[in-house]
């Protein structure tokens, strides 16, 4: 069997790629508006799905929304803290493959890649990728939250966490559910009460209001394929330099001793030592949280402190990451 990736235009094709979403994402949604992209079998059938979109705020080119999280706020520190005015800003608003694609054939990670370059040659710019790994659902299959591991395998860098509140509300069921339900945005004050009727289901009990954890943030550019390599280069850095200076950029790269001396008085926070093979005479790859303008093409992706996660990963642990018997499901608290 092969697979192919689609570019999904409109019409009735873009409807069915829209309810494949709806049906098997965790967030039971399609996600809106935005660059579709559909894996297809060699019979036709849908079997995974990547959504790119704009933010929904209206300074979309550097304003970020929680939309493809289960508790979306709009916050200024949440929104406006990734990247300074004139960076082409795009969030992964949505992104799926079925269990049923082998890992020999497709890797999400390699769908979110090609998607993200189809959407960069597009716009025929650099693109600054913003997505959400939320805590607040889970791997059924490890019962881990979800941390972020397929954009680390995508090649995507940590930059910190939401600092905005977010919540959900939990329905008769125990289920975890947006706020935002259908045109209705759900308050404290207009929960759903037992006996009455909400959008036609039946509620046996009262709804009520739940705070998540913060969402971690990760970020990867991408430049036009006909950039040349000197030329994606420069862009690749300009768009790093333009992250937000209160954010830091979990990364490895090389830097001497004498320089990483000076960089750490700087107040560079470093993720910890390297290993002897990454020891060497005038230069070691050094993992740290850095300032976007310090990232060079050379730096790596790396996974975070022990404190932000709940068991300690390696980026070699996610390398080959497999989607296969993967069920996302939403905590019920």
């Amino acid at each position: 069997m092969h697979y192919r990736i689609d570019r999904v235009r409109g019409g009735t094709y873009r409807a069915e790629v829209e309810a494949y979403i709806a049906q098997n994402h965790y967030m039971r949604s399609s996600g809106g508006s935005g660059q579709l992209f559909a894996v297809v079998r060699d019979d036709d059938q849908v079997v995974g799905a990547c959504l790119i979109g704009a933010t929904a705020s209206q300074n979309q080119n550097r304003s970020l929304v929680g939309a493809c999280l289960i508790g979306p706020t709009a916050s200024a520190d949440a929104e406006r803290s990734i990247a300074q005015p004139g960076v082409l800003v795009r969030q992964i608003k949505r992104s799926f493959l079925s269990d049923d694609v082998p890992t020999s054939a497709m890797y999400e990670s390699q769908l979110l890649r090609h998607s993200m370059q189809a959407v960069c040659d597009e716009y025929d710019q650099p693109v600054l990728f913003v997505s959400y790994a939320d805590p607040a659902a889970t791997d059924a299959r490890t019962g881990q939250p979800l941390a972020g591991w397929i954009y680390l395998a995508a090649g995507f860098f940590y930059v910190g966490t939401t600092s905005s509140t977010r919540r959900c509300v939990i329905d008769h069921q125990g289920r975890a559910r947006s706020t935002r339900q259908g045109a209705v945005t759900l308050t404290r004050n207009t929960l759903p009460k037992a006996g009455s009727t909400f959008h036609g289901e039946a509620i046996t009990a009262d709804w009520r209001m739940a705070t998540l954890p913060p969402a971690r943030i990760w970020v990867a550019v991408t430049t036009p394929t006909r950039f040349t390599r000197r030329q994606a280069k420069h862009a690749w850095r300009t768009v790093f330099a333009a992250i937000n200076l209160a954010r830091r950029v979990a990364a490895r790269t090389w830097i001497s001793h004498t320089t990483w001396r000076r960089k750490l008085a700087g107040g560079t926070v470093t993720l910890g030592e390297p290993r002897p093979q990454h020891l060497r005479r005038h230069d070691r790859f050094q993992p740290a949280l850095w300032r976007g303008g310090e990232i060079t093409r050379t730096s790596a992706p790396v996974w975070v402190p022990l404190v932000h996660q709940q068991r300690a990963l390696l980026f070699e642990d996610v390398a080959g990451e497999t989607v296969a018997g993967r069920v996302y499901a939403p905590l019920a608290a």
